[in-house]
């Protein structure tokens, strides 16, 4: 059955239509043709035994005329058989007419045609009663007349059944000839649309095999001008690789990797997972990802690819189409940018770490100056400055200690900066300190800013609004708004008098807060509480 299927699928199916159609009005014919065959036949089996009938009934007749005309000795012997052997051919027509029985269109021809078969029988045992057996007649002129009148009625008969036979034939023939006519002509309108359609079938087959040929060229001319290795594994063994993949495994040619182990040709580690992948191609028919993996050189060299795999099916095997592309010198580019990552990070850590040591070493310079006057004025400005030095310093100390050196924690920042300025100026005050912080990182282009409006804005309300008290409440808050950055400092002080100071200009930490403001693309408003409140509104 496998080889029959084989051949059918090597001819073309439009071919094996044209077969088949073929063969089937063949079958058809022939069958049209044997049933006039057998209608034939039978036409000639009843004309054959009509006219031996016939024949029979004119010899009894000759005979029986000459035994009644005087010529006794001459006619007597065999005559009256002559009759009983007509009766017999007529019989036998009879018989040879039975097939057309039933058949379609001869029926009602049957029974006329057996009527007068019949009729022409019964007329013969008329006729050979008056001259023969034992009811004959003596008077031989009445029984010679009885004879000739009997045979001319018989003659008469002979010929109707003979015109109905061969009418009744005529026209089944003609009917055959309508059929067989009609038969062909169907058939030669349905070879003819076979032989259309096997030809519109073969040209389309020839223009699916001319676009899938020139397909695979496409595909065949892009798998082997690119760049990465591409082979094709069925049971795990190489069955085709391009120019890449034979310049990746370190061979000359893909003859002698063609029919080796896939397996074979990767790092021992990689073993098992490989093993598994190709399990879930071959057998699970599902593709697998990207992964790095070693391969095995023919050299015995190790080179680190990417591979990945789709199942694909290729003469009723599974096997896998896989990709692998050399990383080798991507992964000692990264390597090297790593390092030089990481060189920048250390020497990023080290700039800002010797920042701050000079920040400090600004302050401790500022300390031993201001050490040196007795102004209490000279004193608190060099106070103030330190203040705005410590908070610089103190963003360095941040970056140099935080893993990401682009943004800042403002709110750990703004904390321990607090805590500096209180330390630094809120000796012997009760200090109540009221932090409302969320996590917000700025950039060191924002931060540094802001870090010194913190500082001034803190520094103001214990210069001003917990001078001369022993207790106080300082009131700091800072908040993302959508895109943009709330910041809110509030003492418990007697508050600004007059026109607001950034107004007036009147101090310069309240300038200096202006300004920094502005650097930060934000307004700088009055906040309609009791004491000192001011908010700085400035975006991301």
């Amino acid at each position: 059955m496998k080889r029959i299927a084989k051949f059918f699928t090597s001819i073309g199916a439009s071919t094996c239509i044209v077969v088949l159609a073929a063969i089937g009005s063949s079958g058809i014919i022939w069958w049209v043709n044997e049933s006039w065959s057998t209608d034939n036949r039978t036409y000639l089996g009843v004309l054959d035994n009509l006219r031996l009938a016939r024949s029979e009934l004119l010899n009894g007749y000759l005979l029986t005329e000459k035994h009644l005309s005087g010529e006794r000795e001459l006619a007597d012997s065999g005559r009256c058989a002559y009759f009983e052997q007509a009766t017999w051919r007529i019989d036998d027509a009879l018989a040879a007419l039975e097939p057309l029985r039933t058949k379609s269109g001869f029926r009602n021809g049957y029974r006329i045609v057996s009527e007068y078969l019949t009729a022409y029988k019964e007329t013969i045992l008329k006729t050979s009663g008056h001259v023969c057996g034992p009811s004959r007649q003596t008077n031989e002129s009445l029984a010679l007349l009885e004879l000739r009148r009997g045979m001319g009625e018989a003659e008469t008969r002979h010929a109707r059944v003979s015109t109905e036979i061969h009418s009744r034939f005529r026209a089944l023939a003609k009917r055959h000839d309508t059929s067989s006519i009609v038969l062909i002509a169907c058939w030669g309108g349905v070879l003819l649309l076979v032989a259309a359609g096997s030809f519109l079938a073969a040209r389309k087959r020839r223009q699916t095999e001319k676009a899938l040929t020139e397909s695979e060229q496409r595909f065949r001319l892009l798998v082997e001008s690119t760049q990465d290795a591409i082979f094709f594994q069925q049971h795990g063994r190489f069955v085709y690789l391009n120019p890449a993949g034979v310049a990746l495994f370190g061979a000359n040619s893909p003859e002698e990797l063609i029919g080796t182990s896939v397996l074979e040709r990767f790092h021992p580690d990689d073993h098992a997972a490989v093993a598994e992948r190709i399990r879930t191609i071959n057998e699970r028919k599902m593709a697998v990802p990207l992964r790095e993996e070693q391969i095995l050189r023919l050299d015995g060299s190790f080179v680190t690819v990417e591979v990945a795999a789709v199942p694909v099916t290729h003469g009723g095997v599974a096997g896998a189409l896989v990709q692998a592309r050399d990383i080798t010198e991507r992964k000692k580019s990264e390597t090297r940018l790593l390092a030089s990552l990481h060189e920048k990070d250390v020497l990023i850590k080290e700039v800002h770490h010797r920042v701050k040591n000079n920040l400090q070493i600004i302050i401790s310079l500022m300390n031993l100056q201001y050490s040196e006057t007795d102004s209490p004025q000279e004193t608190e400005r060099f106070k103030r400055l330190e203040g705005r030095v410590r908070s610089m310093a103190l963003i360095h100390e941040q970056l140099y200690r935080s893993e990401d050196f682009a943004l800042i924690d403002m709110a750990d920042y703004t904390a321990k900066l607090l805590s500096q300025i209180s330390q630094a100026m809120g000796s012997g005050i009760a200090l109540r300190l009221e932090t409302d912080l969320e996590s917000v990182h700025l950039g060191i282009d924002k931060a540094v800013p802001c870090g010194l409006l913190v500082n001034e804005l803190a520094t103001n309300a214990f210069k001003h609004a917990f001078a001369g008290r022993d207790s106080g409440v300082l009131r700091v808050s800072l908040n993302k708004e959508g895109q943009h950055v709330r910041l809110r400092v509030h003492d418990d002080g007697p508050g600004f008098q007059g026109a607001f100071p950034v107004a007036s200009a009147g101090t310069l930490g309240m300038l200096l807060a202006g300004e920094l403001t502005r650097q930060l693309d934000g307004e700088l408003v009055r906040c309609a509480e009791e004491g000192a409140c001011v908010e700085v509104i400035f975006p991301f």
